[in-house]
């Protein structure tokens, strides 16, 4: 992320970015024949798995075979590919706590075909993953502490690639602070335009709250900090524009970098994302009136060299 100081951005230049080719972030898809070959290979290969996993990636497969058979009576064989929903092991306590001490245990092993990966997000999710080539790839998720699962899949799911959340700051803040500069909907309803937004400041630096999560008194946003239009270094887009590349797999869904907007007139493309939580937040209803100091740009005036950059951008 560039330093920032107001509009001044500093010497840094913004990091370069590229788009991912399409499918990448997708599920794969394949016809019916070939999964139940995967499933007879994995079945095979689950032998050779030592530790916790192996009754999970046992029952996963069997679970995933059951799962294709249902479909095929539903839509019957054809030859087309299609997408098998991954299924959830339903592990008990003790197996769930197994695997995930597990794959926090063996973190950074190297091992010919097979995968770790833990990510922590404080007071949310924390996943724990182990892939296992010919296999699959088991997932365990922990929203809390009697909420949690371990999902398969027969393929090396898209966790395990170089994701914009896997190095992401948390950084506690009053609510008070950031809940008000919320703005998921000026950016979806922007579709194809650019959307002036308000933004919070943490620690000197300026964010955009494109939306978060709650439980309890805990809340918690996903602060994306931004770049000078002129600094950036790499694709552009629009909201709508954005979608379609999450929808093509060549960007990882949830990640805004390349995103353009308006703040306070000046034109600005999102480059990194923090994590912003309270855990003690309060339900107190954020009155238009506290938003003076909020600045949105709705009403700037755009001249003819933007309306056009506006109009690139969405193509």
């Amino acid at each position: 992320m560039s330093e920032q100081f107001g509009f001044d951005f500093g010497d840094a230049a913004a990091r370069a970015f590229a788009l991912d080719e399409p499918g990448t972030w997708l599920d794969p898809e394949y016809t019916v024949e070939q999964y139940r070959a995967m499933f007879a290979k994995g079945t095979d290969a689950v032998q050779r798995i030592a530790g916790p996993a192996r009754p999970l990636f046992a029952r996963g497969l069997a679970l995933a075979g059951d799962e294709l058979e249902k479909m095929v009576e539903r839509c019957d064989e054809g030859d087309e590919p299609r997408h098998l929903w991954r299924v959830t092991c339903k592990p008990t306590d003790d197996e769930f706590d197994a695997f995930v001490a597990h794959c926090r245990a063996m973190v950074g092993s190297v091992f010919d075909g097979i995968e770790y990966k833990v990510r922590d997000e404080d007071g949310c999710v924390a996943t724990a993953a182990m892939y296992v080539r010919d296999v699959g790839t088991l997932i365990a998720w922990r929203w809390s502490e009697t909420n949690r699962a371990i999902d398969f899949q027969p393929w090396r799911d898209s966790f395990f690639l170089d994701s914009y959340r896997d190095r992401i700051h948390a950084i506690e803040a009053p609510y008070s602070t950031w809940g008000h500069a919320y703005c998921a909907d000026k950016l979806a309803n922007s579709n194809d335009g650019i959307a002036s937004v308000p933004t919070f400041v943490v620690n000197g630096r300026e964010y955009i709250n494109d939306g978060g999560f709650s439980r309890g008194s805990y809340r918690e946003c996903e602060g994306w900090s931004f770049t000078a239009f002129s600094d950036w270094q790499g694709a552009t887009f629009s909201y709508r524009s954005q979608c379609r590349a999450w929808d093509n797999g060549s960007l990882e869904r949830g990640d805004r970098r390349g995103l353009v907007v308006r703040v306070r007139g000046q034109l600005c493309v999102l480059d990194g994302a923090v994590k912003v939580y309270d855990t003690q937040a309060t339900d107190a209803v954020w009155q238009a009136a506290d938003a003076d100091d909020v600045e949105t740009d709705d009403e700037t005036d755009i001249g003819e060299e933007e309306e056009t950059l506006e109009e690139e951008i969405a193509a």
